[in-house]
């Protein structure tokens, strides 16, 4: 059975929020005039452009991005984002999330091909597992720069299933990129929820994805995602989880039901 992750808010917090683009964002402000605010708005907008159109891979090529933005606002300087984020990879600024270590040695222990899907480039985001001592314990790490597509689109999802055949179930956070991509392509979702209500969480595992709040609470997700605008075809029933977890620990229970 094949076992893919997304990352940010599943296996770790990057240091974009914290360092990256506080640091990006002072530097175009100094030789601009701009507040960080406005720079960033220009950052986000150039992403959410780029996804508008289609370019999906695009909208994940920081790098490209701010270099773009700066020009834009005329800031002659030059800025080495992956060089930023290794950097940053400082405990004030990078964690795993509670029992992601020792769950994925357990989870290696027992034969699962363990396999990184995320949107992040592979430059942003090794460097970050590295320091965190936990890229060894992952067998593959799959990128958009890498497949030439990103999550939520089904060839994302296809590339690790082509070496990897057999059931396939993807750990994620986010509705649009990780249920209902994992969902369109046949995957098994399982959706790590962190602040999911005691309602939902203090049922067995095999209840929650089921109880009448789920809806409401994919409905939330959907809503809270910058980019919804660029899926129309998106549903709320095509991005219901199969599993939804509190914790990272609760994975290896899940298998146990799939």
């Amino acid at each position: 059975m094949l076992l893919t992750f997304d990352l940010d808010g599943v296996v770790m917090k990057n240091p974009f929020s914290t360092g990256v683009f506080p640091e990006v964002t002072g530097r175009i402000r100094e030789g601009t005039g701009l507040s960080q605010k406005e720079v960033m708005g220009e950052i986000i907008g150039e992403a959410k452009s780029r996804m508008g159109q289609g370019r999906i891979v695009d909208a994940y090529d920081w790098d490209d991005i701010i270099a773009l933005v700066g020009q834009k606002l005329g800031f002659s300087g030059s800025i080495d984002v992956a060089e930023l984020v290794r950097k940053y990879c400082t405990p004030e600024h990078i964690y795993t999330y509670p029992e992601v270590p020792e769950t994925l040695k357990t989870l290696r222990q027992a034969g699962y091909p363990l396999v990184v899907l995320t949107n992040g480039f592979r430059k942003y985001q090794l460097p970050v597992l590295r320091a965190l001592g936990v890229a060894d314990l992952f067998d593959a790490i799959y990128t958009p720069e890498m497949t030439g597509a990103a999550k939520p689109e089904r060839d994302m999802y296809l590339a690790p299933q082509r070496r990897y055949p057999g059931p396939h179930v993807h750990v994620g956070d986010t509705v649009i990129h990780d249920l209902w991509g994992a969902n369109q392509a046949g995957a098994i979702s399982v959706w790590v929820y962190h602040d999911l209500p005691d309602l939902v969480a203090s049922l067995p595992l095999s209840r929650r994805a089921g109880h009448e709040l789920m809806e409401e609470l994919i409905t939330q997700g959907i809503a809270r995602d910058l980019n919804a605008a660029a899926y129309p075809q998106l549903t709320t029933v095509d991005s219901m989880p199969d599993f939804v977890i509190k914790s990272f620990g609760e994975l290896p229970a899940v298998l146990d039901l799939v």
